[in-house]
């Protein structure tokens, strides 16, 4: 199967594992897949986007603001069998730096988390976290 075709069978999967209703508004979207064992047990898909607004992760409340950002993570799914093993974090890595070519890897600041499940929330905050931490020198 040619790499788009699978591609739009693993974005289907995660959609149906995520909750996600038909979506044919991801011609502008940049498509980022894990295998291991010759098998995709990853992907990451972003878009490019204008403004943000920030969610706190308590209260789940929007902020009224937005901010200026320029990559969107829609989706972020990882096989159930092979989470917690940083395949997110390094395709979100990956992503940062290959979004903009020419440019350096995109800062914290310049990426966005639409609609995130629980889990995705959770994703977000740690690796915003261990990212700052990593920046700090900690």
């Amino acid at each position: 199967a040619s790499l788009r075709s699978k591609a739009e069978a693993v974005r289907l999967i995660a959609h149906a594992e995520l909750g996600f209703v038909a979506d044919n508004t991801g011609q502008f979207r940049t498509t980022f897949l894990f295998a291991k064992n010759n098998r995709v047990v990853g992907m990451l898909a972003v878009e490019p986007i204008d403004t943000a607004f920030l969610l706190l992760p308590e209260t789940l409340e929007r902020l009224p603001h937005p901010f200026p950002v320029t990559m969107g993570i829609h989706t972020i799914w990882v096989h159930a069998r092979f989470r917690g093993k940083q395949i997110a974090s390094r395709l979100l890595d990956a992503a940062r730096i290959k979004f903009l070519y020419g440019t350096p890897r995109l800062a914290l600041h310049q990426i966005a988390f639409s609609s995130p499940t629980q889990a995705g929330i959770q994703f977000a905050t740690s690796y915003l976290r261990r990212e700052q931490k990593d920046a700090a020198g900690e």
